[in-house]
């Protein structure tokens, strides 16, 4: 029954019997009882009226629509000019009167730090985190280089991208490590870089490090 594998984009199949069950990996937006369900259709790119404006794509671990608005966002996952924020640097989560960061507030260390439905989106201290900009926030400014802030689990899902293209060449997340080329890759190999920080239901210490 799983072979050939019946499951899409890089699921993994078991089989039960005379059924099988795909199960989707992390980090990936296709769904459904195969795996093969496109988050792009139907178009998410919809406008404040509902009408679908923009284009849909998958990039990394996220799908992003490309607007003929006129706002900022890089990464965005609708094409309204209403309900999203901009990034707001309001120092350690954990400080914070709440305890916790709400959604395009930072700086997070783990998703410990983030409120309900929330998880931390992780950049890497060593690369221009202008190129890897916040799911569904309006703006990326420079002096906001390697913070980390958190973002609804609806939009974004810390993984792995199925590949990158390197000079030419279709690389994996394996490659990437093997080549010590996390500075370099990390926007594409969050969960292989170890940008991933689930909930472990512990508060984040205030001193913690920084990605």
């Amino acid at each position: 029954l799983c072979d050939p594998n019946p499951c899409g984009s890089d699921a993994t199949c078991t089989t039960n019997g005379s059924t099988y069950t795909c199960t989707c990996p992390g980090g990936s937006y296709f769904t459904g009882e195969t795996c093969r369900d496109d988050p792009c259709e139907p178009n998410p790119c919809i406008d404040d009226a509902g009408d679908a404006v923009g284009t849909c794509k998958i990039s990394h671990s996220v799908y992003e629509c490309t607007c003929p608005n006129t706002n900022s966002r890089t990464t965005i996952t609708d094409c309204k000019t209403s309900g999203h924020s901009n990034l707001d640097h309001s120092g350690k989560c954990i400080d914070l009167p709440e305890g916790v960061c709400a959604a395009c507030q930072g700086d997070c260390d783990t998703d410990d730090d983030c409120g309900d439905g929330l998880t931390c989106f992780v950049r890497d201290s060593n690369s221009p985190s202008q190129d890897d900009p916040v799911p569904g926030c309006l703006d990326n400014p420079s002096s906001l280089y390697a913070k980390d802030f958190c973002v609804y689990e609806s939009i974004w899902q810390c993984g792995d991208a199925e590949y990158l293209v390197v000079d030419g060449m279709e690389r994996d997340c394996s490659w990437v490590l093997a080549s010590e080329k996390c500075d370099t890759y990390s926007s594409y190999c969050k969960q292989t870089c170890d940008y991933c920080r689930p909930k472990t239901g512990a508060a984040t210490r205030s001193s913690a490090v920084d990605a």
